[in-house]
């Protein structure tokens, strides 16, 4: 016999990336398939924090515990005394008509040359759940009556027990009646014991005829396959061969059995005495190796189903079948059983079971806690569905073995781009959630569609899962588009610097094309101008265009004829430019008018078109001639003129101008007609001619013989000399008023002013020897 390694689990975990399911394959399984269960053992090891929300909390489960299968026990055992008695006659009978008993004389059992035991059973295809099976029994290798031990010294096993029951889990009736569990060969062998057509749906110890065949192998070792259902053998006959993983029936509860199940036994010879147990172990007392080319482990805990059903399956007594009340096909926010089903539940162990978005994201998670030691279980919770139809995946993971059911909420559900309330001429999309397949009432089949008509629209979908859904959630209105106009109040024609109101027709919103959002808008540049409403439904519509014209206001400007700063007694002409009327600020209605008088002068002009235009203000300054009196005090003269420029002219020379006599006063040096000439502001004048017939003293003789102080003064002037006797003394202020007078011969004099204004004062002294003048300074 080959080694072996008692942990290796039976079989090999396979994946199928349709629908991520995970089954137990009897020994082989193609190197693509595992591969393929490679990326799904990383998704089950690797840590949840790419798929999970949150933690998820234990959740005590809404029912199920011990999954209750009627197992065969010492008081019904599988096979009676006198069924072994008929098997070991029939095999005996046919070995020897057959001449298999002189074909393995030679072989040694337990030797390489031994038969390897493949596992007897296999699913049909199409079959959707991760396994299908427990053990409930184990050979009794405790030949005492009344007690029990199998090959791992356990009690998985009834006395007497001589096989390995196989139990099928869960719904094995409805299992039975649909061909789900086919038995097959578990090594190449001759068929030499066959019945069939016997009743199999058996609850109990009666001794009625099983459906069973068995095989003879190459080392004269025999297996049998027992239980079976009826007509369901192969077509093969005895003494035709059988290939390793060739079908011999399926599995039933025919004969002494109390479930479907497969009894399946091992001779190392052709009679029952030679019975023995194909499992390696501690207590194996009758085979020293294993007999299977991979052994299964003693206990397998796994989750073998997780299934999603409309209501709670219901498990009937013996023989009837189950209701599994299973489905793939879920209403949106239907109330809904999700169930585990474990095999070999297994205390401190702990399931986590999640309900997969169509994208992956967890919709609820939670984990269900081991507390006992059990051959079969399982456990439901209620959860209410998602809204959002697509397709879903409950997914369960045990003792690193994930297993999982994809479901669909086959809803369907109509979404749009934007308010079902549409515009007359506009369009919306209409979009069905994600299906497999579409059928609008309109007749289309593809997943969107656009309306442009007011109806009521549904949709018909086919799920990825085969389901079917009608939406209900969509009926479209067209509404007709506002009526849109601009509404001048007031010529769209005028003037510039006038304006006119522009109104849109009532409505809900406005965008005028210059950018404003008011129903009425001020308008006073030229330009097109239209509008764009939106009423309550929010359909939109635009005006025509409305024209706005500008005329061009006239042009006024002032032309004035010269220097608009005169003297008085000039003039200067105001023109304006041409137009068709004329009104000037001084009443004057002509193009032009003559100004002679200092003021602001402006002209309204009108052209042809009616449009006016007010000129800016002209300014015409006249300015007064200086005055031209003069003062005669003997040889001196003396303008009364202010704040002017002066020229003394010589008179007899054809007013000559005298060379720098350009002061206030002008003291003559010899006779003569002397005149003087003002000139203010540009403007200028000339005096009346005055004689000079007599002439003082020079100025300078007096200069040295007389001081006077303080200049400028606050008031009080002192006048002293030293050789000039002073004979007169007189003031004259600016304006040639004389304000003091003082006769009589004096050396020494002081003067008080401080009662006149602050100014200019001309001081006239008389001498023998001459007069004088002097310009005083008063603060």
């Amino acid at each position: 016999m080959h080694s072996h390694d008692s942990k290796k689990p039976h079989g090999t975990i396979g994946c199928t990336t349709d629908i991520l399911q995970c089954h137990y394959h009897p020994n082989y399984i193609a190197m693509n398939t595992i591969r393929k269960c490679s990326f799904l053992f990383l998704i089950a090891v690797l840590p949840l924090k790419a798929f999970a929300q949150s933690l998820p909390l234990e959740i005590i489960p809404d029912g199920g515990g011990e999954y209750l299968i009627g197992i065969n026990d010492a008081g019904n055992p599988c096979i009676s005394p006198e069924q072994y008695r008929l098997i070991e006659a029939q095999c005996a009978a046919n070995v020897k008509l057959l001449h298999l008993d002189k074909h393995n004389g030679n072989q040694v059992l337990g030797t390489a040359s031994a038969v390897k035991f493949n596992w007897p059973l296999k699913t049909t295809p199409g079959f959707s759940d991760c396994s299908y099976y427990a053990i409930f029994n184990y050979v009794d290798q405790d030949q005492s009556t009344g007690t029990i031990k199998d090959y791992n010294c356990g009690s998985t096993t009834y006395d007497g027990h001589a096989g390995t029951d196989i139990g099928i889990t869960p719904f094995p009736f409805y299992k039975m009646d649909h061909d789900q569990i086919q038995v097959i060969a578990a090594a190449t062998g001759t068929i030499v014991a066959k019945v069939d057509g016997n009743f199999d749906k058996n609850c109990a110890m009666n001794n009625l005829t099983p459906n069973y065949i068995v095989l003879r192998h190459a080392d004269g070792s025999s297996s049998i396959y027992y239980h079976m259902k009826k007509n369901s053998l192969t077509s093969k006959m005895v003494g035709q061969t059988v290939a390793v993983g060739e079908f011999l029936g399926t599995v039933g509860s025919s004969g002494n059995s109390t479930a479907p199940h497969l009894h399946f036994e091992v001779w190392s010879g052709g009679t029952y005495s030679t019975r023995t147990d194909p499992f390696s172990g501690t207590c194996n007392s009758l085979s020293a190796t294993s007999w299977w080319a991979v052994q299964p482990q003693y206990t397998e805990p796994a989750i073998i189903k997780a299934s999603v059903h409309t209501d709670v399956p219901i498990m009937p007594a013996c023989p009837n079948t189950e209701t599994p009340y299973e489905d793939s096909c879920y209403a949106p926010n239907a109330k809904t059983v999700f169930a585990i089903f474990i095999r070999n539940e297994t205390k401190g162990l702990t399931a986590t079971c999640k309900i997969l978005n169509p994208d992956g994201t967890i919709f609820s998670n939670w984990i269900h806690n081991s507390t006992s030691n059990y051959i079969a279980t399982w456990w439901y919770w209620y959860k209410t569905l998602p809204s959002l139809p697509g397709t879903y995946t409950f997914e369960t993971t045990y003792n690193g073995i994930t297993c999982s059911k994809r479901f669909d909420v086959a809803g369907a559900r109509i979404s749009s781009t934007k308010s079902l309330n549409i515009c007359s001429g506009d369009s919306i999309i209409l979009t069905s959630s994600d299906a497999s397949s579409y059928l609008w009432n309109t007749g289309a089949t593809t997943k969107s569609i656009t309306v442009s008509q007011s109806g009521d629209y549904s949709v018909s979908v086919k799920t990825p899962m085969g389901c079917s859904a009608t939406s209900p959630a969509t009926t479209v209105t067209v509404v007709p588009l506002p009526v849109s106009a601009v509404i001048p109040n007031g010529s769209l024609s005028f003037c510039k610097g006038d304006s006119v109101i522009l109104s849109a027709t009532a409505a809900t919103s406005y965008s005028w094309s210059n950018g404003d959002t008011t129903q009425q808008i001020v308008v006073s540049n030229p330009g097109k101008y239209f509008v764009t409403i939106t009423n309550s439904n929010g359909c939109s519509a635009t005006s025509d265009t409305t024209i706005v014209q500008v005329i061009a206001a006239p042009i006024a400007v002032i032309n004035p004829s010269g220097s608009m700063t005169l003297c008085e007694g000039d003039n200067v002409t105001l023109t304006a430019d041409p137009a068709k009327t004329y009104l000037w600020s001084s009443g004057a209605n002509t193009r032009s008018i003559t100004v002679s008088k200092s003021g602001t002068y402006f002209v309204k002009v009108t052209n042809d078109n009616g449009c006016m235009a007010t000129s800016s203000t002209a300014t015409v300054t006249i300015n007064p001639l200086p005055v031209r009196t003069v003062t005669q005090n003997g040889s001196i003269l003396i303008s009364d003129a202010m704040n002017a420029e002066y020229q003394w002219l010589d008179c007899s020379k054809n007013f000559a101008p005298i060379a720098g006599a350009t002061s206030q006063t002008y003291t003559a040096s010899s006779q003569g007609s002397y005149a003087v000439r003002l000139s203010t502001n540009g403007c200028y004048d000339t005096s009346a001619c005055y004689t000079i017939s007599t002439t003082g003293i020079n100025n300078s003789v007096i200069e040295e013989s007389i001081r006077i102080y303080p200049n400028p003064t606050i008031g009080k002037i002192i006048i002293e000399t030293t050789s000039t006797i002073i004979n007169a003394i007189k003031i004259y202020n600016i304006l040639g008023e004389n304000i003091f007078n003082s006769d009589g011969q004096q050396i020494q004099r002081e003067i008080d002013i401080s009662g006149e204004p602050g100014g200019i004062y001309y001081m006239v002294l008389n001498s023998v020897k001459g007069n004088k003048i002097v310009k005083i300074v008063k603060y």
